[in-house]
């Protein structure tokens, strides 16, 4: 089976006219003077410019050499270029669509690449690269072989060596230059993303609600109380459903790391008038013990009188689970447990009625956790193994002592 193809797109604005930037791209000549930017020396280009011709661009930077060849497929000048594209021994074939838009007197230039997935990364900064180096040629700056003075040397390329779980991996190192190249490119795809994310949070403030009509009622620290009195005064309340049932003799280990971030947010979140409560199935006696235990100060409520964590799909009869008829996550599956993790949204209106407005499952609680949004800008990243994740997290007092 084919892996699956990712396209990397390089886009960049061209003060130039298209017809000036395809002769660059095309010229054999003048493609010897900025692809890739040599340190040492000039590329030898050969080039048969047809459908169906090849080319092959040799470079060698006095340590290593590196000769990408292809095919042309499309040349529609001065707009568009096709080819495919290849290392001998290091990368399979790929194809590459270059576009010249008209913008004005500039170009608007495009690359497509597909590539596999776990190539689009290395293949990025170096498109990069040459597009910077083109620009430069373009402009009239004399390329880097040239306005090298000294003797070559060998410079080995810098590889850093990262421990991972699986073993140690090599990591490439770049010049400060080279780094902020790649951070702006990774920086435009971050902001894509939190873009997105926010067109995705309007969406979920925009779904449809509905009325909850059973009255629920909760054992707490405070007495019974009522899912309107959880509110707490308050317009907007957030349930965490914790996974600890009634015959548990302590709460999940991996509810109880979400719950370990949860105190900094119960100082903001009444300023937004927002509650947050716990809620669990089992025995308020229990669920105090060890909220004593673990430190915690969020208030934690039994719904075990109560059929409101099987109502808002956190919790699951045991004959559903026998049958492989439990319904979490928005699907059915077969999964041998009573309870799951979750996070619920209410809404009380000035008449007091209460409205269900969300829910989330599974991975969709990954926000939420603090330290997980930590390791996920750090070299190694959460580094679980993908078989069994979190079979690190303990409950905090169980972690072996560390200096």
């Amino acid at each position: 089976m084919s892996m699956k193809k990712h396209v990397l797109v390089i886009r960049r604005l061209i003060r130039h006219p298209r017809e000036r930037v395809f002769s660059a791209l095309t010229d054999p000549a003048k493609m010897a003077h900025w692809f890739f930017g040599m340190k040492t020396g000039r590329a030898r280009v050969t080039s048969d410019l047809r459908p169906g011709g090849k080319y092959v661009i040799e470079m060698s930077d006095g340590l290593q050499k590196c000769d990408p060849h292809g095919t042309y497929l499309e040349i529609c000048p001065p707009g568009r270029l096709v080819f495919t594209w290849s290392l001998a021994g290091r990368v399979a074939e790929s194809k590459v669509t270059i576009e010249l838009l008209e913008r004005g007197t500039a170009t608007e230039f495009v690359l497509k690449h597909e590539l596999p997935p776990d190539r689009t990364e290395e293949h990025r900064q170096g498109w990069i690269n040459c597009v910077d180096h083109l620009v430069e040629f373009l402009g009239g700056r004399a390329p880097e072989w040239a306005q090298t003075k000294h003797k070559r040397t060998k410079e080995p390329i810098a590889m850093a060596k990262l421990r991972t779980r699986t073993g140690t991996k090599e990591h490439r190192v770049v010049s400060p230059k080279e780094w902020l190249a790649a951070r702006k490119a990774l920086l435009a795809e971050e902001k894509r993303l939190t873009r997105l994310q926010d067109r995705l949070k309007k969406k979920r403030r925009d779904l449809p609600w509905t009325r909850v009509e059973k009255d629920y009622v909760f054992d707490g620290p405070d007495g019974r109380e009522t899912l309107a009195d959880l509110f707490g005064g308050r317009s907007q309340l957030v349930v965490y459903h914790f996974m600890f049932g009634p015959d548990d003799a302590g709460g999940c280990p991996h509810c109880s790391f979400w719950a370990d971030h949860f105190e900094g947010a119960r100082l903001h979140l009444p300023h937004r008038d927002t509650t947050l409560v716990v809620i669990s199935r089992a025995p308020l006696r229990k669920l105090a013990r060890f909220k004593r235990r673990m430190g915690w100060k969020f208030k934690w409520v039994s719904s075990g009188g109560s059929g409101f964590n099987y109502d808002y799909r956190a919790s699951f009869k045991p004959e559903d689970v026998r049958a492989g008829n439990v319904f979490y996550n928005y699907a059915k599956s077969d999964m041998p447990m009573e309870d799951r993790e979750g996070i619920s949204a209410f809404y009380k209106d000035g008449t007091g009625t209460v409205f269900h407005t969300y829910s989330t499952f599974a991975r969709g609680i990954d926000p939420i956790n603090t330290t997980y949004n930590f390791l996920d800008l750090t070299a190694r990243g959460r580094d679980e193994n993908p078989e069994m994740a979190q079979d690190w997290v303990r409950h905090h007092d169980k972690y072996p002592k560390r200096r």
